[in-house]
């Protein structure tokens, strides 16, 4: 599968990726809560921004977390994957000391950090979607809580998803992604 972004005045490429069949495959996932399970290197974080920006892209107004664990990996990590993929002309400003990305057509991004977030922070969220990089780092309860926050009016209900990375390990994901069995879930690896 090809994925690709296009100038938005002429149609003209301006980036394009070649998917391998697991990154196909966590693109292309019906299910409502999707882990990408890899070892380093393998395009796990990249797959979690192409993925965000398409859902920001196909539907205005959307609103979408993408969280790592602390600040710091957030900066090295997905933000600078973020800014090295999505098309300048897609981005309408971002606020640095908000962790805010707005996009031309009224979608936002919001990036934060998961170590020191309150469940009553997210429980004021109204999300189309969101994104957690080494997710086995995260505390199951904020996992939990985004679930709940998946609310965004406008986004169809197949599309308000969560998205997780991880390298593999016996963390509380594999217990919910591989031993519980709930049809909502799907690893891939």
């Amino acid at each position: 599968m090809i994925f690709s972004f296009q100038d938005v005045n002429t149609g003209e490429v301006v980036r394009e990726w070649k998917f391998n069949v697991s990154q196909e495959r966590f693109w292309k996932s019906q299910k409502k809560f999707v882990l990408f399970s890899g070892g380093r290197g393998c395009g796990k974080t990249l797959m979690l921004v192409l993925k965000a920006l398409d859902l920001a892209v196909r539907y205005s107004k959307n609103f979408i977390l993408m969280g790592r664990k602390t600040y710091r990996e957030l900066q090295d990590t997905i933000l600078k994957d973020f800014f090295d993929v999505c098309p300048d002309h897609f981005i309408a400003s971002y606020q640095k000391s908000e962790g805010r990305v707005k996009l031309i057509n009224g979608s936002e991004i919001i990036f934060r950090h998961l170590d020191t977030i309150a469940e009553s922070d997210i429980r004021s969220l109204n999300l189309g979607a969101a994104f957690i990089d080494q997710a086995e780092d995260i505390p199951r309860v904020i996992f939990d809580a985004l679930r709940m926050q998946l609310r965004r009016v406008g986004i169809k209900d197949g599309d308000r998803k969560i998205y997780l990375t991880c390298n593999p390990a016996l963390t509380w994901l594999y217990g919910a992604f591989k031993q519980e069995g709930n049809p909502e879930f799907e690893v891939v690896e």
